[in-house]
């Protein structure tokens, strides 16, 4: 949720992409290092996410607590070492 807010707030990816990437399930699809998030061809720097956090992006509730993360753990993108952080 909140890569895709910042994507398309600093106007990266339209609508019809954000519905894409909300969707997407692919580990491969995504990328992150320590001073960038890729989705497939889209790119936000670092500043462009801490723009988007200070100035958009704020919460994002869910009425789930386990849910979220079993899907962060299914697509490889949580692990042990990254919760720990």
């Amino acid at each position: 949720m909140f890569l895709g807010a910042c994507f398309v707030w600093s106007e990266k990816i339209d609508l019809a992409q954000l519905t894409t990437l909300l969707a997407d399930e692919t580990s491969e699809s995504f990328r992150f290092n320590d001073d960038s998030a890729t989705w497939r061809d889209a790119r936000l720097t670092l500043h462009e996410i801490r723009a988007a956090r200070d100035s958009f992006a704020h919460a994002f509730g869910s009425c789930s607590f386990t849910e979220p993360l079993a899907d962060l753990r299914s697509m490889r993108l949580l692990t042990p070492e990254t919760a720990a952080r």
